[in-house]
């Protein structure tokens, strides 16, 4: 697909009906990435004591876990210092609790891929996925790659994996995207890997380190060139 026809219209147009405003935080971010440090800092800590204050109020387990006060407010920025890091056995356990219902459009759940054991189940919202649709066309576009251009994702997650399908297919090939199963790549099966690449030509690949530094591998002992496909980053 063009790329310039998927970043000004099928693209923003995917995102309104996915009911998420990519498009309005990619202009803000674009805007506030030149934000003087001593604003920035302003801004993270207000940011913060909002985030604080939605896991202290709309959550019944967070302040419990956090061993603070539901009135608690970050003074400073070093106050993130007090929250506890939440590890995987932590939400493993205390998944439900930490879940806020109200959340605009409610929870969406999700699950990791597993590929260092276990899944892990946690929930975003529309508008997380927003932001964080916002901030990665952004770092993509300081390596020269723009929103609507082609990118390959070398993925695994139970998500990305079974929602494959004709629809799924229809919808990724409207906004230049292709998804190759990381998990299935074998040394026999690299050449399909490295083709399938080469026939869509994207401009960057999204995907985990270890599977792409494998794929590399298998290309060299085969003597496969992969710096002539036009690929300006890999993320």
């Amino acid at each position: 697909m063009n790329s310039w026809l998927v970043r000004n219209l099928i693209l923003p147009a995917h995102e309104l009906i996915s009911r998420r405003d990519t498009f309005r935080f990619y202009r803000h971010l674009k805007k506030s990435q030149w934000t003087p440090s001593d604003k920035l800092a302003e801004l993270q800590l207000s940011k913060l004591r909002k985030l604080v204050a939605i896991a202290l109020n709309n959550t019944s387990g967070y302040a419990d876990l956090a061993g603070l006060e539901e009135s608690f407010v970050p003074k400073t920025l070093d106050d993130l210092q007090l929250l506890p890091i939440l590890d995987k056995d932590t939400i493993r356990t205390h998944l439900d609790s930490l879940v806020n219902r109200d959340v605009p459009g409610g929870p969406i759940r999700f699950a990791t891929g597993g590929s260092t054991g276990e899944p892990l189940v946690f929930y975003l919202d529309r508008r997380r996925q927003g932001w964080d649709k916002a901030a990665r066309m952004l770092t993509h576009e300081w390596f020269g790659v723009r929103p609507g251009d082609r990118e390959i994702y070398l993925w695994g997650s139970p998500i990305e994996i079974t929602g494959q399908g004709k629809i799924k297919a229809f919808r990724d090939r409207m906004i230049n995207e292709m998804l190759l199963p990381a998990f299935d790549l074998t040394k026999d099966r690299a050449g399909e890997f490295i083709s399938a690449i080469r026939r869509f030509k994207p401009k960057s690949i999204y995907g985990y380190p270890s599977i792409i530094a494998m794929l590399c591998r298998f290309a060299a002992e085969t003597g496969e060139r992969l710096d002539n496909i036009g690929i300006k980053a890999i993320f």
